[in-house]
């Protein structure tokens, strides 16, 4: 058998602290009140400790209450603090477990609806037509047919060739993409020429309109007629606009000389701020730059009132550089560079490097060779303006001699 005076928190006791001004009169009425308490410690003039039953707690709290003592748990037995856990845990897995049903019970509904589509058939069209159809915030998820809804979406709305509607969590999310009529493409019927607006060797020639004057590996001028603005044979010629494309190789060239060999500045990260007043014409310092470093960089800002410089400590550092590495980097520097920078229907149709090392010096050429439309239409007027402008030319040359 359990010796539960030896083992008191085991059982149902509790070891309390009470603080009061006049303890023995409250010890007397806990005994008035034949109430058992054991293990009685006088901590100091106030303070004291002692064992009670748990069932005396609620009596021990009020008689604390009337003499104005303040009581509070030190120790309590195993059981009654598994009770105690148990009873905390119990309601806080109540909480738990209704706020889980709550948000199960809420995410049965849809609660926002988004709508992506194009430009021409706004979002609130498209709310407005799955609200005619019985959809809206707050409905169930399961009342829902995505693919009822999806062709009903494009049978209510002419505008609309195709809608996807899916649910995610409580979200409806309708994505919709419009039926739109091509767009019309107008063709520059005015009367003219095709010419080069570059230099380069005709790789092909595409005429829907005009006569070609130019064939596979011609070489062009800039200004040169590619297609000419007639059709018909000879006796029988008349004037069209002309439509065609020209493909022609041109050029890209970039050069460069690099020093293999020299010596160049490293930032050592130590720097000193120089800070002054400009009073006409005159510098004030606030603080002076006194020529601490024997290599720097100077870089100024200029603020309204206040001027500053920022010194820079640099060493000076040797540097050998491969000619191999450099001329890679060149190489994939400048043709990263060209195909950033063509059009969509521009082709690198081949690259040539030329270099040569001269004095410690690499000298470096790269020529892109660029497939691309060469053609630009220029309008009778302005051939008639270009051919009276040759016309003077010849006179004023003819005048001159």
């Amino acid at each position: 058998m359990i010796n539960f005076d030896k083992f008191p928190f085991i059982n149902g006791k509790i070891q309390l602290r009470i603080i009061s001004k006049n303890s023995e009169q409250l010890l007397n009425t806990i005994w008035k009140r034949e109430i058992k308490v054991t293990d009685v410690i006088r901590e100091n003039l106030y303070s004291m400790c002692l064992m009670i039953n748990s069932e005396n707690f609620k009596e021990i709290k009020k008689i604390c209450d009337e003499t104005n003592s303040e009581v509070s748990v030190i120790k309590m037995g195993k059981l009654i603090k598994f009770i105690y856990n148990l009873k905390v845990y119990f309601t806080l897995s109540i909480g738990i477990g209704v706020s889980i049903g709550i948000i199960m019970f809420l995410s049965m509904f849809i609660w926002r609806i988004d709508i992506e589509g194009d430009k021409h058939v706004s979002p609130y069209e498209i709310r407005q037509a799955i609200k005619d159809l019985g959809v809206h915030k707050g409905m169930l998820k399961f009342k829902i047919d995505t693919d009822k809804l999806e062709e009903e979406i494009v049978a209510n709305n002419k505008n609309l060739l195709w809608s996807k509607v899916r649910v995610q969590g409580s979200t409806l999310q309708i994505e919709v993409i419009e039926s739109f009529k091509p767009p019309v493409i107008e063709v520059d019927s005015s009367l003219g020429d095709i010419v080069a607006d570059k230099d380069g060797e005709i790789v092909r020639v595409y005429t829907q309109s005009g006569t070609s004057v130019v064939k596979a590996g011609d070489i062009v001028k800039k200004g040169d007629i590619l297609i000419g603005g007639y059709q018909g044979k000879e006796g029988n010629v008349y004037e069209v606009a002309p439509i065609g494309d020209v493909i022609a190789k041109t050029f890209m060239e970039f050069e460069e000389i690099i020093e293999l060999e020299g010596t160049k500045n490293v930032n050592t990260k130590n720097m000193i701020d120089e800070y002054y007043i400009n009073i006409f014409g005159k510098k004030l310092y606030i603080k002076k730059y006194k020529d601490e470093f024997e290599n720097y960089e100077k870089i100024s800002y200029d603020g309204k009132f206040i001027k500053k410089n920022i010194y820079y400590e640099v060493d000076k550092v040797s540097y050998t550089l491969s000619p191999d590495n450099v001329k890679k980097s060149l190489v994939d520097h400048y043709t990263k560079y060209v195909k950033q920078n063509l059009k969509q229907s521009d082709s690198i149709a081949g690259v040539i490097v030329k270099d040569e090392i001269v004095d410690n010096k690499l000298k470096f050429k790269i020529s892109f060779v660029i497939e691309e439309k060469i053609g630009v239409k220029v309008s009778k007027a302005q051939d008639d303006q270009e051919l009276q402008k040759i016309t003077n030319e010849s006179q004023n040359v003819e005048n001159i001699q």
